[in-house]
């Protein structure tokens, strides 16, 4: 098993097709086939995605006030596959959890010691500041608003950076995938854009775009309100007030260089994306319209 795990990672990392891949486990002579070998990986992560009914259409998910719809409200596709057996959704979305990989990590001495990058870097900059340089995004007005506000109390809370992206999965370009992805800013700036280290949040397949990218993020918003915390004041009107939030714990988690459990809070810093994605975001008309800008009302 542990030589199919070494394989499955070269096949990833190579795009080696699954017939190749059969072929390697036969000449190898290993009696496993890429089924139980993917199913022992799942076990052994222990990370299952959330699966979230959505339009055939891409139009929305069915969460929300959309929840206990058999049709969806923008395009009147059915939402079942109706058989005299049973219904099932026609299409899904797919939601991987934040909190389950930040735990994982976390467990882990080596990365555990990485993810202090943030409380290292802030701590020596408060000595090294000199005038606006910026070297990292922990210089950045934003971050450094957040933390006067009560936000990053702990050493080990998590700074994360949001981004969502459309893209053609095929050379056609006829179908639409959307992506939110997160950087996990506790790693060094050396390390937190490699591959490995990005987490993918959700997977929204084609063949449109969502026309309610909202319905579709609910999944993801309630966990970061959890890894946030529970919150007692509003953090939209903040800027109003000098009274900062009190937050209660987040998600428990075992710290791997300490062995100890701690709560895990994690805070979003930035939201970036194209300008169809932020103009989905942010329920803007795009940037066709008269309206278009984000920054001004010219």
């Amino acid at each position: 098993m542990i030589k199919c795990l070494k394989l499955l990672k070269v096949k990833t990392e190579h795009n080696i097709s699954e017939a190749a891949f059969k072929e390697i486990l036969e000449i190898m002579k290993i009696p496993l086939s890429l089924f139980k070998i993917k199913k022992k990986l799942e076990e052994m992560v222990g990370i299952q995605p959330l699966r979230v009914d959505m339009c055939t259409k891409s139009c929305c998910a069915f969460t929300s006030n959309f929840f206990h719809l058999s049709k969806c409200p923008i395009c009147d596709e059915p939402r079942y596959l109706i058989s005299e057996a049973s219904e099932k959704p026609r299409k899904f979305a797919y939601f991987f959890s934040l909190a389950d990989r930040l735990k994982i990590q976390y467990e882990n001495k080596k990365r555990a010691e990485e993810l202090m990058y943030r409380h290292d870097y802030c701590s020596n900059a408060k000595s090294m500041k000199n005038g606006n340089f910026i070297e990292d995004i922990y210089d950045g007005a934003r971050y450094q608003h957040l933390v006067e506000k009560g936000f990053f109390m702990n050493s080990r809370d998590i700074g994360l950076s949001a981004s969502c992206d459309g893209y053609q999965i095929f050379r056609q370009k006829r179908d639409d995938c959307w992506i939110i992805m997160f950087i996990n800013n506790n790693l060094s700036p050396s390390a937190r854009v490699k591959k490995d280290n990005l987490m993918i949040a959700m997977i929204i397949s084609g063949p449109s775009e969502p026309k309610d990218l909202n319905s579709f993020l609910l999944p993801l918003v309630e966990e970061l309100k959890q890894l946030e915390g529970n919150i007692i004041l509003d953090v939209y009107n903040l800027h109003k007030s000098n009274i900062k939030p009190k937050f209660s714990a987040g998600i428990s988690c075992i710290d791997g260089r300490t062995k100890t459990i701690f709560s895990l809070h994690a805070h979003i810093i930035t939201w970036s994306g194209d300008i169809p994605a932020l103009t989905k975001i942010l329920h803007l008309t795009g940037h066709g319209s008269y309206c278009g800008c984000r920054f001004c009302e010219i």
